[in-house]
């Protein structure tokens, strides 16, 4: 009976049709639905199968798609060191490469500095040549203020990464002091192109905060969702909520 039970399931668990069965056609067109459906995981395997037969562009940018929604994926969860794996397999396998915004985030939440400066050294054609360099100045303009210095060394002296920072960490500072007018005073120095523009409109803000709030939160709506500074503007945004609207939001992140 043990040996019946067990062909039953066996049977059941194959009633999926294997990968091995289906026309190159077929596996191609169940990759795209996967990739559509976010199934990322199951996706990378289709292409990556139709990749051993041949290697066909389009193929090739589906699967560096599910390779990159699943390290998305991986990344919203905290685990950033497998992501950051997924993400080579994604430029070794797609020879892609891997200078790449997320990449680089990936790098700096898991405190990598050495590793993202080489690459930024070592790609920066690739990085001008694809319109990757603003947001990359973004990303470590967020790194620099929270006390990476050394990621301006990657960056030429006419950069304005390294043009605005000064300016920035000043107001910075100027605000910790209480010296709004100092503060103001950096800020109106730091143009509105600086990768620090989304800084500049928080720490307006904050001055703002005890007076003005509907002036403060006026000034938070200009950061994009997608900027690196999203995360402090949040925080500020949270400082103003009661304790049930906080646990409220907290409940649902």
């Amino acid at each position: 009976m043990a040996r019946k039970r067990s062909r039953n399931r066996k049977h059941r668990a194959g009633t999926c049709k294997p990968r091995a069965s289906l026309t190159r056609d077929q596996l191609e067109a169940r990759g795209i639905r996967l990739l559509a459906a976010g199934r990322f995981r199951e996706a990378v395997a289709d292409f990556k199968g139709l990749l051993q037969q041949e290697r066909r562009p389009a193929w090739v940018e589906s699967l560096a798609a599910a390779y990159a929604g699943r390290a998305r994926g991986l990344a919203d969860k905290g685990m950033f060191r497998e992501a950051l794996v997924i993400w080579r397999n994604r430029a070794e396998t797609c020879k892609l490469s891997l200078a790449d915004p997320a990449y680089f985030e990936l790098l700096f939440q898991t405190g990598q500095i050495e590793p993202a400066l080489k690459l930024i050294r070592e790609e920066r054609a690739f990085i001008e040549q694809e319109g990757l360099l603003p947001g990359l100045r973004e990303l470590c303009a967020v790194q620099v203020l929270a006390g990476d210095e050394e990621i301006l060394d990657a960056f030429p002296a006419d950069d304005p990464l390294k043009g605005d920072y000064p300016a920035a960490l000043a107001a910075l500072q100027a605000w910790c002091r209480g010296e709004d007018a100092v503060m103001e005073q950096q800020l109106k120095s730091i143009p509105f192109r600086s990768p620090f523009r989304d800084f500049r409109q928080i720490l307006k803000a904050l001055s703002l905060l005890e007076r003005d709030v509907t002036g403060a939160m006026r000034l938070l709506d200009r950061v994009d969702s997608g900027s690196p500074f999203s995360v402090l503007c949040a925080a500020v945004r949270s400082s103003r909520l009661s304790e049930a609207e906080f646990m409220q939001r907290y409940r649902t992140m």
